[in-house]
């Protein structure tokens, strides 16, 4: 297994360390009004996504072919980045944006 997929999917999203991390993420975003941070540039992508609701949150989605389902945090108003355990990831292709490709106007 890739080993960005393998660090994505291990994350425990409510140890101390990540809610700390998320917090300390939230706040800079709050301040800001968009993610930070110097891994950016090599954030994971989740495309084919949705948001879905768990006793939580959550947003669905295929990363590297596999499927994900993760606890989100925040989604930018442009729904280009989300949130997530690990940090903050890239969004690429909303699920209605591919279902829409296909259809015609009756």
């Amino acid at each position: 297994m890739n080993n960005l997929v393998s660090n994505f999917r291990h994350i425990t999203p409510f140890d101390p360390e990540t809610l700390f991390s998320l917090a300390k993420d939230l706040r800079a975003f709050q301040r800001i009004g968009h993610p930070t941070g110097t891994d950016l540039p090599a954030a994971p992508v989740i495309s084919n996504w949705s948001r879905t609701l768990l006793p939580h949150p959550a947003i669905i989605g295929s990363l590297n072919h596999i499927t994900v389902l993760q606890p989100v945090f925040a989604i930018t108003d442009d729904r280009s980045w989300a949130l997530v355990s690990s940090g903050w990831t890239r969004l690429d292709g909303h699920v209605d944006e591919s279902l829409s490709i296909g259809r015609q106007p009756r």
